[in-house]
């Protein structure tokens, strides 16, 4: 993920803006799927601005800790500023996510939202979060389905595909690599997890307009953004027309709604 270190540096305000409040709406179904309890050693790899780490503070009082990690330190200069008055502190740490700064068994819950999908090596990183786990403690991992069902991006990704299939540095954007069926608990086995279980949910992302939507997924520093953004205008002007009429069964009076299902696995450490 320390390739993904520049973007996050640059884009932290605006990513704990534009998106913490649409990936907040899985964290309640994450922190029920963990069954936190009071006194336990708590971390979150890939924390962003620290609002779910926030959110598992109470579920662990009293005498319990909370530790966010990431790889960018403006994130976790929001993560401070977000968990300012947390009931129970949450400790900011920077690192890796392919290399933890803790030793073996140094908690009792770790959980990844949205993160370990956007590892070069999945079964790795997977390993990893069980390596700091304590042998019987209980992992969490969230990744976004296919473009299919993760609208908000799948329209975008799909206008490229059709547009300019080349572009993508890596194939399809790594936001889908662990959405395929099977893909997530299979990565979860070969890194020695045990009793995987599999959740799905999805929740809407919301705008005002399509035009609002197109500012945010076509325009921003994130993801399918960027590779618009590197296309030639005149392609650019193509993926747009095509993702406008891709979002278009999906206006409603309301604004513009977009369903986005995520896949839950909880693990145990043998």
């Amino acid at each position: 993920m320390s390739g993904a270190r520049p973007t996050y540096e640059s884009g932290a305000a605006d990513w704990d803006q534009k998106v913490s409040a649409f990936t907040g709406q899985y964290s309640p179904l994450l922190l029920d799927l963990l069954e936190l309890q009071p006194g336990q050693r708590v971390l979150e790899v890939a924390c962003g601005g620290g609002r779910t780490a926030l959110a598992a503070g109470p579920r662990v009082a009293p005498g319990g800790s909370v530790v966010a990690v990431d790889i960018a330190r403006a994130m976790l200069q929001l993560c401070r500023e977000n968990c300012a008055d947390a009931p129970v502190p949450v400790l900011p740490a920077q690192g890796d996510a392919a290399r933890l700064p803790f030793a073996d068994g140094a908690f009792d819950v770790v959980f990844c939202q949205f993160g370990l999908m956007l590892l070069d090596d999945h079964v790795a990183g997977a390993a990893e979060l069980l390596r700091v786990l304590r042998p019987g403690g209980r992992l969490a991992v969230v990744v976004w389905a296919e473009a299919e069902t993760m609208r908000s991006v799948g329209i975008p990704a799909d206008a490229v595909d059709a547009e300019a299939p080349a572009s993508w540095e890596h194939g399809r954007p790594a936001l889908f690599r662990l959405g395929r069926d099977g893909a997530l608990p299979d990565v979860l086995h070969r890194a020695g997890a045990a009793h995987v279980e599999l959740t799905r949910q999805t929740h809407p992302d919301r705008y005002r307009d399509v035009e609002a939507y197109l500012r945010g997924h076509l325009e921003g520093r994130f993801g399918v953004a960027r590779v618009v953004q590197s296309l030639p205008v005149h392609v650019q002007a193509r993926v747009r027309e095509r993702v406008r009429a891709g979002v278009r069964p999906y206006v409603r009076r309301d604004g513009l709604v977009l369903p986005c299902e995520a896949i839950y696995a909880r693990a145990v450490k043998p």
